[in-house]
């Protein structure tokens, strides 16, 4: 589904999730839900997403495994719970063979703790009963989010969402096959970077995604 009236730009992560939270409140006025921000983009929208929902907000992490001199170019991901994507289409094109991919995922594997224990501390625990709402700032490919939402369920969450500001057609046709239900404001017919929908989309550090969840810096 696609929320109503929205800009063509987005003014922040804040300013976004302010739009989200109005265009996902009638759709979780019968069930609990709970919010998964994304590290580290998707922590900043869900913030004033659990503000208007008056939901609680936990950090979700994974990490984009990219290919070999195009980081930027996702070939797989794995989140907190287990969860794990692979485009094996993209594996096949590139030769990149079982080895390499034990190798980055040992490597993502490690960042992926190191971020654990530096947001949260423990490990992530969700709620049966409450629908989890899984949070990005955006979604280009789909791989990462994929990823978290097969974590979230993996730890037992029964009922699982997705939304965010912006997003692909081709990443939201592959989440709805393992979403109850996905919502973004903005589905371009041309998606471009995720970025160029946002006035401003600075990166996001520790520091930030910390003192939203209320953590010591």
């Amino acid at each position: 589904m696609n929320g109503g009236a929205h800009p063509l730009r987005f003014l922040d992560r804040a300013s976004a999730g302010r739009l989200l939270g109005d265009a996902v409140a009638p759709l979780v006025t019968e069930t609990p839900c709970r919010l998964y921000g994304l590290a580290r983009g998707g922590v900043l929208v869900a913030k004033p997403m659990a503000e208007r929902l008056g939901a609680p907000l936990d950090v979700m992490i994974a990490r984009k495994i990219g290919a070999p001199h195009q980081p930027e170019f996702a070939v797989g991901a794995l989140a907190e719970g287990g969860g794990a994507s692979w485009d094996d289409a993209a594996l096949a094109a590139l030769h990149l063979d079982r080895p390499w991919q034990a190798r980055a995922a040992h490597e993502a594997q490690t960042e992926l703790d190191r971020r654990v224990a530096r947001y949260r501390g423990r490990a992530l625990s969700v709620e049966p009963e409450s629908t989890a709402i899984l949070v990005d700032d955006g979604i280009a490919t789909g791989a990462t989010v994929l990823a978290a939402l097969r974590g979230l369920a993996a730890l037992g969450a029964v009922h699982r969402a997705v939304v965010a500001p912006v997003a692909s057609r081709e990443a939201l046709d592959l989440l709805r096959a393992e979403a109850d239900w996905v919502l973004a404001l903005i589905v371009p017919e041309e998606f471009r970077a995720v970025g160029l929908y946002y006035l401003d989309f600075e990166p996001v550090a520790d520091q930030e995604v910390l003192a939203v969840l209320n953590r010591p810096i």
